[in-house]
């Protein structure tokens, strides 16, 4: 990707994450008190949403060298962008750990699906944050006037 189309890309995708993000916000501040059944299967529904666009937004980035343009333009962001590759590892660890108890909750669970519940409040903080930063680096980096002849 090119340094404009690289730019442009991350702001819309951070728009979708955030939008989605609010998507599942909506549905987890009140946990039903009757039945459930439907409630957790539109929990599954928004979860798998949410973490496959969060999958294939970070395999989109890591294709041709993670943040490369980054790195071409400020070499001295280099440790940066590296701690935030990382990060992709982690929210893959957390997202994987994240599907399989929401996949394993149950209509009669009580603290199981506050406690769930709780833990995707704070893995979309992390992945919001996570894209906070590296739209930031991205926009300040490639779309800054760097002082060039003309």
């Amino acid at each position: 990707m090119d340094r404009n189309t690289l730019a442009e890309w991350m702001k819309s995708e951070s728009l979708k994450v955030h939008d989605l993000a609010n998507q599942m916000r909506e549905h987890i501040i009140t946990i039903p008190t009757g039945s459930r059944t439907a409630w957790l299967e539109e929990l599954c529904k928004r979860f798998d949403h949410f973490t496959a666009h969060v999958r294939r937004m970070m395999s989109i980035e890591e294709e041709d060298g993670y943040l490369l343009p980054v790195v071409e333009v400020r070499p001295s962001l280099s440790k940066q962008v590296e701690m935030l590759r990382r990060e992709h590892d982690e929210l893959r660890e957390l997202t994987d750990d994240l599907s399989k108890r929401v996949k394993s909750l149950k209509a009669d669970h009580n603290l199981l699906l506050r406690d769930t519940c709780t833990r995707l409040q704070i893995y979309m903080g992390h992945v919001q944050r996570h894209e906070e930063h590296e739209n930031h680096m991205v926009l300040y980096t490639l779309t800054q006037d760097i002082g060039g002849k003309d």
